[in-house]
């Protein structure tokens, strides 16, 4: 297999670069115990300390024993990089399912899917 003649897997008349510029970044809200918290738009710095969190996260996947405070700290530290108001007291409080889905909002944000999911929702007409 040659590597240098790889082909992307696209159609001819999809784009090669989408408009970065039309990525305004947006705050995305959820509540938790009855407050608004904000997912904010992340700098690089921020999204680097977001991916440390994670592959720290990761890691404890294939550790042997893992105690609930190192795993709330795991979780802290991730959604801290993207949400200043989320504390250490609310990510003991929550559920699994709760910090689950807190989790897969924060990977939305960060991918922008979230942002563009909203975008959409906007532009659909009111039936």
């Amino acid at each position: 297999m040659n590597l240098f003649n790889l082909k992307p897997a696209r159609q001819d008349n999809v784009p090669i670069v989408s408009d970065l510029d039309a990525m305004v970044a947006v705050s995305v809200p959820f509540r938790f115990n009855g407050k608004i918290h904000n997912i904010k738009p992340i700098s690089v710095l921020e999204f680097y300390q977001y991916t440390q969190a994670l592959g720290k996260l990761v890691e404890l996947k294939d550790a042997e024993k893992v105690s609930g405070e190192e795993l709330v700290d795991c979780y802290f530290n991730l959604f801290k990089a993207v949400c200043d108001t989320i504390t250490h007291q609310d990510i003991e409080k929550m559920s699994t399912s709760q910090a689950s889905a807190l989790f897969a909002l924060t990977l939305d944000c960060v991918t922008g899917k979230a942002q563009a999911d909203q975008e959409n929702e906007k532009k659909k007409p009111i039936t």
